[in-house]
């Protein structure tokens, strides 16, 4: 008996990642993808710490006051320090050359776009998740400057990531769509309405968006005491890799 309450633990490390607490001064970033934590003192100007979980993911620096850091995050290849300080552009710094920090940006596509998440699908290339759909760039480090590859348009909800696979979930807001995406993006929840929710797999792969098949996930039964209809939210959905495919995970909320 007392084995099988012991099948199923939690195992916490013996050496935890220590940081400093945000505070007035102090911002704090995780970047799943890199497993790093991002310290950032008096908005860069004061020194940002990234402490990751090896030696050589931890490092630290100093970047100048361009105002409050909305997310931060290296390349695969930690040559290039990806900083997003508002909803139209990301910031670039080549971490490669410390002699030269001098930062160079990319602004989303359109005018009333709204940048809600960005992340590496390569060491060289990024991936912008706006309100109205998705945006893959090149990088040119040393030309210190990004090139479009290409554009997808979708009027986006939300969307849950998986790094090993590079697999993304994207609520499209009026077909109601998940988009399963091969890269690395991030949304910020909204709700879903309560509808059959199909989904339509993408994938980023050497420069270009597939679109693959689609699939369905159904809500469940309406309760008649529900006073809400049930949604699907961000927090509900998880994705894992078992074996070789992916494998999306839903469970629902009704209240």
């Amino acid at each position: 008996m007392a084995d099988e309450h012991l099948r199923h633990y939690v195992n916490l490390s013996n050496k935890p990642t220590r940081f400093e607490p945000t505070s007035k001064t102090i911002n704090v970033y995780y970047d799943e993808v890199r497993k790093q934590i991002f310290t950032v003192k008096a908005n860069g100007s004061a020194g940002v710490v990234v402490k990751g979980p090896t030696e050589g993911l931890s490092t630290s620096f100093k970047m100048e006051d361009k105002g409050p850091v909305i997310s931060i995050k290296f390349s695969h290849d930690l040559k290039i320090v990806a900083v997003q300080r508002s909803q139209r552009s990301v910031e670039f710094i080549n971490f490669y050359n410390k002699e030269d920090l001098t930062e160079y940006s990319q602004v989303c596509k359109g005018k009333n776009y709204r940048i809600t998440g960005f992340n590496w699908t390569s060491a060289n290339e990024v991936v912008f998740v706006t309100d109205h759909g998705l945006e893959l760039y090149q990088v040119f480090p040393e030309k210190k400057s990004l090139k479009s590859l290409k554009n997808i348009s979708l009027n986006i909800n939300w969307s849950v990531f998986m790094v090993r696979t590079r697999s993304n979930l994207i609520a499209h807001r009026h077909q109601f769509a998940l988009l399963p995406i091969i890269t690395y993006c991030h949304l910020k929840s909204h709700l879903l309405p309560p509808v059959t929710t199909a989904a339509l797999p993408l994938a980023v792969l050497m420069g270009t968006i597939l679109k693959l098949p689609k699939f369905d996930v159904e809500l469940p039964a309406i309760p008649k005491q529900a006073v809400n209809k049930p949604t699907l939210l961000e927090r509900d959905v998880t994705i894992a890799n078992i074996k070789s495919p992916a494998v999306v995970h839903a469970k629902y909320l009704i209240v």
